[in-house]
């Protein structure tokens, strides 16, 4: 194992003498006992600045003296300035390595799909005659125009109407003191809700965030505290009180909500900011809008089944599959008026309605609840474990194993499992692991009414009844 330490002033550690470090820039920059470095791995590799007196700059131009054949790596979800230019462009990065993008994510069961309210009402913030500042919108104006009672209790109406169902709130606001007033404003709506800045004690800002993590606290609101690698996997919705021009800032915004975690379907987008019209969709990020000259680009669209956004173009929605293309339908004929022998040709017969429901097989028993485990054995690729706990079965429990990632004729049969069980407007896609699955499985498929227990070859074989059971 490699010897890793941590160079962080404000963690308190300044151990440099690690095979790994995991720094601060502005912890080593002036260090004069740091070791020859091999590589450096820049996380959020977007907010590298272009200039050479940076102090990461710097960092690497000192490395670069000690080894001139340095290795200078970056990840980031949004690689791009907030000029809408890539990071390739002026700056220390040669080239993009690696891309993937958070609709293969999505599909893979990786990121919860991002929506919006279908056909909701939501409170606009205009931001006619806002002056730039630094290529966004100048925050003192943004906090004199929206940081006021009446915008304020109009957007947490809104946010706790439409996230009632929701169990974890993130709230972007313009100012400090805007988060204070919308976090006091929840609060009187009967939310527990708290506010969040660079000010608050660092203690007390921990024990706010495990309480977010662990759902003690509903809603936090922020200014900037969060936009930026803040992980909080509970979080299905996101409040956009803060216009920005800035591409990167608002994907980073969205993409707090990105994560997944159990129960979580999608996550829940409220654009009071009008960020998604004017910066795009996160699959679709609008680089062409360049401050507030803008650009011509279409708006994204929104999936009317749904509610996900989707590039201006698309056709059909990554998400659910349904078609976004509105077909006007063919005028209608008039009926052909009917003869004297048409009339006399048979009789108008009644036919009962189909029936919708079939009575219980033999061994069925009703699914009172289930859960999923990643299951291992020995030389064998991972299974999905799905375990049904029954009414009136003799066991306290009965298990599937879904095996749609083996390489046999196995991985055939457990694709049907998985496919058989997909909720409708699910992703048809396989998640790309059995551990993936497991994550995604409670938001994905439908649990099954009954299973019937058939004995084969001596073992029982669990059999989910999808169709409708009579009562």
């Amino acid at each position: 194992d490699l010897k890793t330490t941590i160079c962080c002033s404000k963690l308190g550690h300044r151990d440099p003498t690690g095979q790994i470090i995991v720094a601060t820039a502005g912890s080593v920059v002036k260090r004069d006992d740091l070791p020859k470095f091999s590589a450096i791995f820049v996380d959020e590799a977007h907010r590298l600045p272009p200039w050479e007196d940076s102090q990461l700059q710097t960092v690497i131009k000192l490395a670069r003296e000690k080894n001139p054949d340095l290795i200078v790596h970056g990840a980031t979800a949004t690689p791009y300035r907030m000029d809408g230019k890539s990071l390739t462009d002026g700056s220390i990065w040669a080239g993009i390595a690696l891309t993937i993008d958070y609709v293969r994510l999505m599909k893979a069961g990786l990121l919860s799909p991002l929506v919006g309210p279908v056909g909701a009402k939501l409170f606009k913030m205009d931001v006619a005659g806002i002056k730039k500042t630094a290529g966004d919108y100048n925050e003192r104006e943004l906090d004199r125009r929206f940081n006021t009672v009446s915008t304020t209790r109009a957007m947490a109406e809104d946010i706790v109407r439409l996230g009632a169902d929701r169990q974890s709130w993130l709230v972007f606001c313009v100012s400090i003191s805007a988060s204070r007033r919308m976090a006091s404003t929840l609060r009187e709506m009967g939310i527990k809700a708290e506010y969040l800045s660079h000010q608050t004690p660092r203690a007390e800002r921990q024990e706010l965030l495990e309480k977010y993590r662990r759902g003690e606290v509903r809603a936090l609101c922020s200014m900037a505290l969060l936009t930026t690698g803040f992980d909080g996997p509970r979080t299905d919705l996101v409040a956009l009180c803060r216009p920005t021009q800035s591409v990167s800032l608002h994907i980073q915004m969205l993409g707090r909500a990105s994560r997944v975690f159990e129960g979580k379907i999608n996550a829940l987008v409220l654009d009071f900011a009008q960020n998604i019209a004017r910066c795009g969709a996160i699959n679709a990020p609008n680089l062409s809008m360049i401050g507030d000259k803008g650009s011509s680009k279409p708006a994204p669209r929104q999936c009317e089944e749904c509610g996900h956004f989707e590039p201006p173009h698309a056709r059909a929605c990554s998400n659910c599959g349904a078609s976004l293309i509105k077909e006007t339908p063919p005028p209608k004929a008039a009926p052909a008026l009917a003869t004297q022998a048409d009339r006399n040709a048979q009789p108008m017969v009644h036919k009962p309605p189909q029936q919708t429901s079939v009575p219980p097989p033999p061994n069925a028993f009703r699914v009172l609840s289930w859960k999923f485990a990643v299951h291992h054995k020995a030389g064998m690729p991972p299974s999905l474990k799905v375990e049904f706990f029954l009414e009136g079965y003799r066991y306290r429990s009965a298990s599937m194993w879904i095996t749609a990632w083996h390489t046999t004729g196995a991985a055939y049969h457990g694709q049907k499992a998985w496919t058989k069980l997909l909720k409708a407007g699910s992703s048809r896609l396989l998640p790309v692991s059995a551990e993936a699955a497991a994550l995604v499985a409670p938001q994905m498929l439908e649990r099954p009414a009954y299973v019937q227990i058939r004995m084969e070859n001596g073992f029982p074989t669990i059999v989910p009844i999808t169709a409708p059971i009579a009562a």
